[in-house]
């Protein structure tokens, strides 16, 4: 499909990127260089570029969404996959691995197959200003920008996983976030803290009635008695 006119971006984008196409190779998609009517793509300049549906990757996309709304992990899609032969996401290489001759790496594994479950385009919205290149001096230091900079713009052009399907699977990624391990300040976490914690059992011992996950509340204790009986809730 073709990308939508000039009034569909932001204000602001079309200055930093004419095309209006977002930078960056995404699964499930492929650009096209557009020319004038007539001239041949061997030798003319393009006059812009367009996002479109890439079909056979896009069906890789709609199975992991399908497969984690019918109750797979993250783990055990990445396994399918593997075993399928499923098309992945071309891997990333920085200039200095090129420079080196180091080996490229890729296939599937559970960040790659979070990063497409949690990517806005595939339900028909883009995200713009979500990042940063350089920092307020000029020089580059690509970082993330504060979340209430980013914009939001439907995009239904690019929509590959129809809404319903979006939502259950957002849904259930809550409902798995809420099962989460629970640090000692009460912090959700699937996965360790980066900080030591002062309770080493933090989000490992478990409520032998309701199931949860238990923290240590109150004050810091002092007394070996009080050491030997830390008061915990579920």
């Amino acid at each position: 499909m073709n990308a939508p006119p000039v009034d569909h971006f932001p204000a602001g984008v079309l200055d930093h990127n004419p095309s209006g196409v977002p930078s960056g190779r995404i699964f499930g998609y492929r650009i096209k260089n557009i020319f004038p009517a007539g001239a041949d793509p061997e030798t003319a300049k393009r006059t812009h570029a367009e996002r479109r549906i890439n079909d056979v990757e896009a069906a890789v996309v709609r199975r992991i969404f399908e497969l984690y709304d019918s109750g797979l992990g993250l783990k055990r899609i990445a396994k399918q996959l593997a075993q399928e032969g499923a098309l992945t996401p071309t891997p990333f290489q920085t200039k200095k691995d090129k420079a080196q001759g180091l080996p490229v790496t890729g296939g599937w594994c559970v960040s790659t197959v979070r990063g497409v479950l949690t990517r806005e385009l595939y339900h028909g919205v883009e995200v713009w200003f979500r990042t940063k290149k350089r920092n307020n001096w000029g020089k580059r230091a690509p970082h993330t920008r504060p979340e209430d900079e980013w914009v939001y713009v439907e995009a239904e052009h690019l929509r590959i996983v129809d809404e319903a399907l979006w939502q259950r699977v957002q849904a259930r990624r809550k409902e798995m976030e809420s099962h989460s391990l629970r640090l000692s300040e009460g912090r959700l976490s699937g996965r360790p803290p980066k900080t030591d914690v002062a309770n080493l059992l933090a989000g490992i011992a478990r409520c032998g009635v309701c199931g949860r996950g238990m923290v240590v509340a109150g004050q810091r204790l002092t007394s070996p008695f009080d050491r030997a009986r830390p008061p915990a809730i579920g």
